[in-house]
């Protein structure tokens, strides 16, 4: 540890400064305080002062051994942040030597990661996580049609319903805390009141909805009675809530739709593999370029990210079909 002040600050402390913290959004200090506990966990410190262990030794913690390339540099791009952080909260000043070796070396280390994975999404190839974790449309539609005939009326069968049958695909975080009935704010879902036979999925809070606005998807046929016939079963405010009726939190949602996924399709699936999956099938000869951007809108990212989500699979040339 070392013996700068500002360094001896517990990882309580930290969490509370990234809350207090007046340029970051809630969803942001979510985030923040998720890749906190991630970042201590890969790095596989114990103890009240984890994260300033970590800050101070960037020689041992800073290759995150066995940490795939995309979550490497979020780990890292949070540790470089909490030097800003912690100039905030007046644990120390980022102009003091010490501090500003320390982040000059983390922000090194930033950048060669940020290279590779930037060399990775420019070739379009999966990562090994992505690799486990590869799905098709049609595997996904047919998990749906298994789990449906099974119980109509399940949680899961309506989580798969809304990944199979919705498109283009939310994010993974999208339908956590969706209310049932129209609502003059947050996310809801409802029916069209100028068609009965439609049902509206309105997004207000989403990762990039100040750059893209509410999403909104326009629900209709199959997944219409079996969301009617789901609520029927299970009466109740939200879209999908615990056994006790109320809202799931953030990392509750996640971790319940993680489980989900990984028993039925026996890897660590996700959200994320299916939108993948959505932009990568696409025909994209024959898609114009208002086409594209109309459904990189609808994902709530530009036509330059939605480029970055294709994949190709490994020796395979999409544009000579060899």
């Amino acid at each position: 540890m070392s013996d700068h002040d500002g360094l001896h600050r517990s990882d309580t402390e930290w969490a509370e400064l990234i809350e207090r913290a007046p340029g970051l959004s809630a969803k942001t200090k979510v985030s923040y305080r998720k890749q906190l506990r991630a970042t201590i966990r890969e790095c596989g410190v114990e103890g009240p002062h984890a994260l300033s262990t970590i800050l101070a030794n960037p020689d041992k913690y800073g290759s995150m051994d066995g940490v795939n390339d995309s979550s490497l540099r979020t780990y890292l791009g949070f540790v470089v942040s909490a030097f800003k952080r912690g100039e905030e909260g007046g644990f120390f000043k980022r102009s003091d030597p010490q501090i500003v070796s320390l982040q000059g070396t983390w922000s090194e280390l930033l950048q060669k990661a940020s290279k590779k994975y930037g060399d990775r999404i420019d070739s379009n190839e999966r990562s090994e996580r992505e690799e486990q974790a590869h799905t098709t449309v049609k595997d996904w539609k047919d998990a749906f049609q298994i789990s449906a005939r099974d119980d109509e009326a399940s949680p899961e069968t309506l989580l798969l319903a809304f990944h199979a049958l919705v498109h283009p695909p939310l994010r993974g975080g999208d339908l956590g805390r969706v209310r049932l009935g129209y609502q003059s704010e947050g996310n809801c879902i409802y029916r069209n009141p100028e068609d009965s036979e439609t049902t509206i999925l309105l997004i207000r809070d989403h990762k990039t909805s100040k750059s893209f606005g509410p999403l909104k998807r326009v629900l209709r046929n199959e997944i219409i009675p079996l969301l009617r016939h789901n609520v029927k079963e299970h009466p109740r405010e939200w879209l999908f809530a615990t056994q006790g009726g109320s809202p799931y939190s953030d990392s509750g949602f996640s971790n319940w739709k993680s489980q989900v996924f990984r028993e039925i399709f026996g890897r660590p699936v996700s959200t994320n593999s299916l939108r993948h999956a959505y932009i990568s099938e696409m025909d994209r000869q024959h898609q114009t370029v208002a086409e594209a951007r109309e459904v990189a809108h609808m994902m709530g990212h530009g036509l330059n990210t939605q480029r970055q989500y294709v994949r190709f699979d490994r020796g395979r040339s999409y544009d000579t079909g060899k």
